[in-house]
């Protein structure tokens, strides 16, 4: 094992790196995560220029605690602790105003254990450009966003008239139609037509929407 670090003082940080890097090296299919240390003595702390080295690190069956014996000058310790494996999700850099959509210069991305992610939480910056967020909800800079406090905005409003365009591979027709309720691009809602007869089309801006023929 032998991994060195030479002439350094003993602290949790240093031995916390030299541990995340033996880690990197032993256990497969680890890229990010971080180290919840459970055995350290704050007496252990020491500013002498000693030899540091790991001499054993054990992973348990669990592949998540692990036991490393440390060298410091003539000193064996024994650390035990926990690898508590993160994922990077998109955040809010600073927040936001409810009437605004969020563009991609607004997120950013953080570290989050993998066990408090909920199904709830948004996972990609792809689920949150051209969102806004809901009205009565207040969405903080640098903290998980859920699904329920953001929604796309509307393109269409109850009554609005719109154009609907039938779509065919080989023909485009349209007709006039007003909007039975709100509706942000994508949706697919109710339009009434002439002789009050009611068509389902996609909404594709806030003045077209598209039945698709196949």
């Amino acid at each position: 094992m032998d991994i060195e670090i030479y002439s350094e003082p003993l602290s949790l940080d240093t031995v916390r790196v030299l541990i995340q890097n033996e880690l990197l090296q032993k256990v497969k299919d680890l890229s990010l995560f971080r180290l919840n240390i459970k055995t350290w003595q704050k007496d252990w702390d020491s500013n002498e220029d000693r030899t540091l080295k790991i001499l054993d690190l054990k992973m348990f069956e669990d592949n998540k605690t692990f036991e490393v014996v440390i060298q410091y000058g003539q000193d064996n310790k024994k650390i035990i602790g926990e690898v508590v494996k993160q994922q990077q999700i998109p955040v809010l850099a600073n927040a936001l105003p409810q009437n605004r959509e969020i563009k991609v210069s607004d997120i950013v991305f953080r570290e989050i254990d993998e066990d408090k992610i909920k199904g709830d939480i948004i996972l990609t910056k792809q689920e949150l450009i051209g969102m806004k967020i809901k009205k009565n909800y207040v969405v903080k800079n640098n903290v998980p966003i859920k699904h329920y406090e953001v929604e796309k905005p509307l393109a269409i409003h109850k009554g609005q008239q719109v154009r609907i365009y039938f779509v065919d591979p080989s023909f485009e027709i349209s007709t006039i139609g007003w909007a039975k309720s709100d509706g942000a691009v994508g949706d697919n809602i109710a339009f009434e037509v002439a002789h009050k007869k009611n068509i389902q089309a996609t909404v594709l801006n806030s003045s077209r929407a598209n039945i698709y023929n196949g």
